[in-house]
């Protein structure tokens, strides 16, 4: 095996940044504030298999500083995936949202859009 060195490995490297870190004077994506940001949170299915029967939204909209909840019954409907392209389980495409099946545990049932991340949290376990 013909292995080269290179002057990069093992050798400190400066980080622009570091200093910023370690005083705690460094400011983070989440530290940023952009007017009109929103926050959203996926509701996954709990179970491997089934239907899904119903969906209440009425309470989580109501909660403050919710925006939109969306499930298969308000999302804009998807045209189905074209069938000249063959597909396996592993492979095809699965369109969210768009009818009342669950194919999978975790799947995606239902998103919640709100002014904070906690509002939004918040939404989701209604």
């Amino acid at each position: 095996m013909n292995r080269q060195a290179t002057p990069l490995i093992g050798q400190p490297v400066d980080r622009v940044d570091g200093r910023l870190k370690v005083t705690g004077q460094a400011r983070y994506a989440a530290e940023f504030s952009y007017p009109g940001l929103v926050y959203g949170v996926a509701l996954g299915s709990t179970v491997a298999a089934g239907r899904v029967r119903d969906i209440d939204t009425a309470a989580a909209e109501q909660l403050p500083g919710v925006l939109l909840v969306l499930t298969h019954k308000n999302v804009p409907k998807m045209a189905p995936p074209a069938p000249e392209t063959p597909q396996n389980r592993f492979t095809r495409a699965t369109p969210l949202l768009q009818d009342t099946a669950i194919h999978h545990h975790g799947q995606l049932i239902g998103f919640v859009v709100a002014e904070t991340l906690e509002q939004a949290r918040h939404a989701a376990r209604w």
